[in-house]
């Protein structure tokens, strides 16, 4: 006999009461969630990672590398340092430059560019920086153009001696009319000196007054100190020793000094006569008439009346003299000045000066101007027997 046997279909409830059907799609469901988890947690982790790899490519792409020098040894008296360059590792990328530190930050300026200069110009006897020993220290930061990155350089930059020299402005020249306090030249160096002064002879007092022609600074300017001094037909040029020194703050002996000579050359200026026209009444007889002066060079001139100057009465005295020293005009004859005498009634005196080397002329014009007469009153007494004879001279 053969036992019935029940088989189990898709409708037949478990002990939990779910169908067998129900108990599969759910551990499909749950299948399927624990996938999309695994999922989303690998794919998190392969962002995570992707996003880091993409910041260390783009830390290590976009830097700037400098290719400049960490050192420079300019020499002292000039400004430029160094030009500090450096390369973007990113293609197209630039790099701009700033100072942003080091001991002697203040010192130095820079450029975008990288030019990279002493903000006042070096002295190595008398350094500035932090500690006085003639190196400077300045930190200089490179940007990316990309996207800022920075690198940074620390730079050291040691000062050089040079012996003090002469470079120029040794032989100005100056004209014979020039005023006191004017420029006459500067002297230039190699270096920065802190003094300058006149040695020996040369600069001279040409007019006694206990000024001489020339003054200098210690910044090596000359200038004139007394134009009196000054006369082209007198001294044509000066010669002047100059000493300039340069002493160094830290070691006296590595002090130094510069001589040299400064040819100061003058250049003649010719006088020119100033037309001074004037009137003169007939009556006049002696005393000034018209002071002459010049242009120009103005001192050691001589004066003189060429033509014009008229003797009319014959006497041997013209009608007027000129003073060779100054230029006055004066009336020496006054018998020769007459208004109703057409020959007397304007005199036009050529005037001449000179200078000793070059001379100058003017016409001068002195019109005669009518004196009428006047009648003094000269009353007298006549005795009753007078017959003939003057009785008043009026």
């Amino acid at each position: 006999m053969v036992a019935a046997m029940h088989i189990q279909t898709e409708n037949d409830k478990t002990a939990f009461g779910l169908r067998t059907t129900d108990l599969r799609n759910i551990a499909i469901g749950l299948t399927a969630a624990i996938v999309l988890i695994m999922v989303a947690g690998q794919m998190a982790d392969s962002g995570s990672a992707s996003a880091s790899t993409l910041e260390d490519t783009k830390d290590s792409r976009f830097t700037c590398s400098f290719t400049s020098a960490s050192t420079a040894t300019p020499n002292e008296a000039q400004d430029d340092v160094l030009a500090v360059t450096a390369t973007a590792s990113g293609g197209g990328n630039t790099c701009t430059f700033t100072n942003t530190g080091g001991a002697d930050t203040a010192d130095f300026t820079i450029t975008a560019a990288g030019d990279l200069d002493f903000d006042a110009t070096p002295d190595h006897e008398n350094p500035v920086d932090s500690d006085t020993d003639n190196e400077y220290v300045v930190i200089i930061t490179a940007t990316d153009s990309a996207d800022n990155a920075v690198a940074t350089q620390t730079i050291t930059i040691t000062v050089q001696d040079v012996a003090l020299a002469f470079t120029g402005g040794n032989s100005p020249s100056i004209a014979e009319s020039v005023a006191t306090n004017a420029a006459v030249t500067t002297l230039t160096f190699n270096d920065i000196p802190d003094t300058c002064e006149f040695t020996g002879s040369g600069n001279e007092d040409e007019d006694g007054d206990g000024t001489n022609a020339f003054s200098i600074t210690n910044a090596c300017v000359i200038t004139v100190a007394d134009a009196d001094d000054i006369d082209f037909e007198d001294d044509a040029s000066y010669s002047i020793g100059v000493l300039a020194t340069d002493t160094d703050v830290n070691t006296g002996s590595a002090s130094d000094s510069a001589t040299t000579t400064v040819t100061i050359t003058i250049t003649d200026v010719a006088p020119t006569v100033t037309d001074n026209d004037v009137n003169l009444a007939e009556a006049s007889t002696y005393g000034n008439v018209a002071t002459i002066v010049t242009t120009g060079d103005d001192s050691s001139i001589t004066w003189s009346i060429s033509s014009g100057n008229e003797n009319s009465d014959g006497d041997g005295t013209s009608a007027f003299a000129i003073a060779a020293a100054t230029g006055i005009i004066t009336v020496t004859d006054g018998d020769d000045i007459d208004d109703e005498t057409a020959a007397d009634a304007a005199f036009t005196l050529v005037i001449s000066a000179t200078d000793g080397t070059t001379a100058d002329t003017e016409s001068i014009t002195i019109t005669i101007t009518n004196t009428g007469p006047t009648i003094v009153d000269n009353d007298v007494n006549l005795a009753e027997a007078s017959t003939y004879g003057n009785v008043v001279d009026l």
